[in-house]
């Protein structure tokens, strides 16, 4: 979780718990969001430098599929361990769209009816984080 504190040209740089400075470059960046100063969003840490100011931190908010799976599993509850839902593969086109293939960890259970795709708010909760970005589940 960051917080958005300025733009420089196509650069977005903003806060990360006590990193005073991260930075999404332009192709790290989803195609129809707006970063707002001051606004809170949820990155994908790409990577870490060590450079003359510090660390250098690279965030995406457009991973092909890092972002979406860890937003599946921080916002997905694990009511029941032993019915959990396994993440395969992620297709996404940031901003537009992402599929996600799912299976369970039983067998009479059907995965797209399992924990991933049960909870109707936190899938709207993943959808609302990813700007209204659809996404489909796949068994």
């Amino acid at each position: 979780m960051g917080v958005v504190q300025r733009r420089e040209g196509r650069l977005v740089l903003s806060t990360l718990a006590a990193l005073p400075r991260i930075m999404a470059p332009p192709e790290e960046q989803a195609p129809q969001e707006n970063y707002e100063p001051g606004a809170r969003i949820k990155v994908y840490i790409k990577s870490v430098t060590l450079g003359i100011r510090g660390p250098q931190v690279v965030v995406s908010r457009a991973s092909p599929d890092e972002m979406v799976k860890k937003l599946f599993t921080l916002e997905i509850p694990r009511s029941r361990p032993a019915a959990r839902s396994v993440i395969h593969n992620v297709a996404r086109e940031a901003g537009s769209r992402s599929k996600v293939s799912v299976s369970s960890t039983q067998a009479n259970i059907r995965s797209d009816r399992s924990p991933a795709s049960a909870s109707a708010v936190a899938h709207q909760t993943i959808i609302s984080e990813l700007g209204g970005e659809k996404i489909d589940i796949i068994q």
